[in-house]
């Protein structure tokens, strides 16, 4: 029997897919809360191929909402894309789609009852950058970062190069060690403070997950 679990995930790497179910811990404040996670292995096969990683989900659970998650820099780069309210339209309409065709089928049902989709602007480390401070007790860094880092999303013009100047030779958030080094030391308030795209996915966290304990018949 397939389980059913309040949130789904199709995520772009590998970074993301060790690292998301901590930030959901971070932001809800609830440890152990089961999820699934797909890893697209990159950006284009999300772009491209969104109903077969949505199939893959959905053969390994039912997830009661979905987060499709995606690293804006990468699209536009790779010409997916020529800015986040059309990359978000057209991952938007792929859902819809795949949702119409699988409604009536028994391999699939139920369906999710939410989808969110959150562009990482820039990258997904514009969210780390989110948390300067955090970031400095990490133990992670070569050197600490400026204490104000402004409105990440759009004050670094390439954050995984600018996180990159400030990190061991060798070292990157890309080593799943490295990253959740760093999580442990991150406040979720901050972050959501200086990163409008952390702060969308936060508030459609605590909306897919209300949602699920009233369905569930629990209370927040």
């Amino acid at each position: 029997m397939v389980q059913l679990v309040p949130l789904g995930f199709v995520v772009e790497g590998q970074c993301e897919f060790d690292c998301f179910q901590s930030l959901v811990s971070m932001v809800l404040g609830v440890r152990g809360l089961h999820t699934k996670l797909v890893n697209a292995r990159g950006c284009g096969n999300i772009v491209m191929n969104l109903p077969e990683n949505l199939d893959g989900l959905l053969r390994a659970c039912r997830p009661h909402s979905v987060v499709v998650s995606v690293d804006l820099m990468d699209c536009i780069r790779q010409n997916l894309c020529t800015d986040c309210a059309a990359l978000r339209r057209h991952l938007l309409i792929q859902y819809r789609q795949w949702h119409a065709a699988r409604c009536s089928d028994s391999r699939y049902v139920p369906l999710p009852k939410n989808v969110s989709v959150v562009i990482q602007d820039k990258t997904f480390e514009t969210w780390f950058l989110a948390d300067p401070s955090g970031m400095n007790a990490s133990g992670i860094l070569a050197k600490q970062l400026p204490p104000d880092l402004g409105a990440v999303d759009s004050s670094i013009a390439n954050p995984c190069q600018y996180l990159r100047g400030f990190m061991p030779p060798g070292r990157g958030l890309k080593n799943p060690k490295t990253a959740k080094q760093a999580l442990h030391h991150l406040d979720a308030s901050e972050m959501r403070r200086n990163s409008r795209s952390f702060d969308k996915f936060a508030r459609d966290l605590e909306q897919c997950y209300a949602e699920y304990l009233e369905c569930a018949g629990y209370t927040a």
